[in-house]
């Protein structure tokens, strides 16, 4: 399963395609949005399942993401840890180690 809720979908003509680091396929639940004055500004998604973690961050790298605003605490209990909650710590995700450097 790739979406968190199969009520809110994910449609194919705004949707950020990521390729799956096993390479069988593109889907992440993630749609670009409109800005202002620049199409595709933003990205929105879902917290990311614990099978969907790998590619949520290859969706940051490919997109050149430079900031990640979360809605849900970061330690819910309902969402997966996609990223280290203690500055200076790090957490492996695939091919991924992210590294926390600040909250603001």
């Amino acid at each position: 399963m790739l979406n968190r809720f199969k009520d809110v979908r994910c449609f194919d003509k705004n949707r950020v395609k990521v390729k799956h680091p096993d390479g069988t396929h593109d889907f992440l639940h993630a749609n670009y949005v409109d800005g202002f004055r620049e199409k595709n500004k933003f990205i929105l998604t879902q917290a990311p399942l614990e099978q969907t973690s790998e590619q949520f961050w290859a969706m940051i790298v490919q997109e050149n993401v430079v900031l990640i605003v979360a809605l849900i605490a970061l330690d819910d209990k309902q969402c997966r840890r996609y990223m280290p909650l203690k500055n200076g710590t790090t957490v492996n995700f695939g091919a991924y180690t992210v590294e926390h450097h600040g909250t603001q």
